[in-house]
């Protein structure tokens, strides 16, 4: 019991002296005079992306015998800054909504890479591809034509299709958010 007392009286008297001493913090630093310029310290270059993509016999089984036309990772590791884009749709360079369902798959693609170099990106650089496509609107199919022209075999993220009942507009088909390294 003495024992525990102690404790607690330790415990209280240092969380007292730390209190006391972030009261005590320096004072402000004095601005420099105008006519004087302060270099900060360059900061050092960050580390190069290090993205790490794994595949399993299960996913490899699951591509041939469950869904034979998508292509996908099973899982990516990242250990750098990431970029998250959302809602790329089918809309081209002036924002109008194209009408075919493989023109709308076409210039999503076309605007996430677009976002990507935006940020200093490329297509190689996605780790994760979520698509949502709206059901009897755009079939799988009309995704399969284009997506070959954007996501290199080498380099796949990790891939989530959803149909859905609609997207933001009725004449939106298909959309697709993304995350970078």
């Amino acid at each position: 019991l003495v024992a525990s007392l102690v404790a607690i009286v330790v415990a209280m008297v240092t969380a007292a002296l730390v209190l006391l001493d972030h009261r005590k913090s320096p004072p402000p630093p004095t601005a420099a005079p105008a006519d004087e310029i302060v270099e900060e310290p360059a900061a050092a270059p960050a580390p190069p992306p290090k993205v790490t993509r794994f595949d399993c016999e299960i996913a490899a089984a699951q591509r041939r015998h469950c869904v034979p036309l998508l292509r996908w990772m099973n899982a990516v590791e990242v250990t750098s800054p990431m970029l998250f884009v959302s809602a790329q749709f089918g809309a081209d360079d002036k924002g109008v909504i194209l009408p075919r369902p493989d023109q709308q798959c076409d210039a999503a693609f076309a605007n996430l890479d677009r976002a990507l170099q935006s940020a200093g990106r490329t297509m190689s650089d996605l780790v994760k591809l979520t698509v949502y496509i709206v059901l009897g609107k755009c079939s799988l199919a009309d995704y399969r034509s284009v997506e070959s022209r954007y996501l290199s075999q080498d380099a796949l993220p990790a891939l989530t299709i959803l149909f859905v009942p609609a997207l933001a507009t009725q004449d939106i088909y298909v959309q697709m958010d993304a995350v970078a390294c």
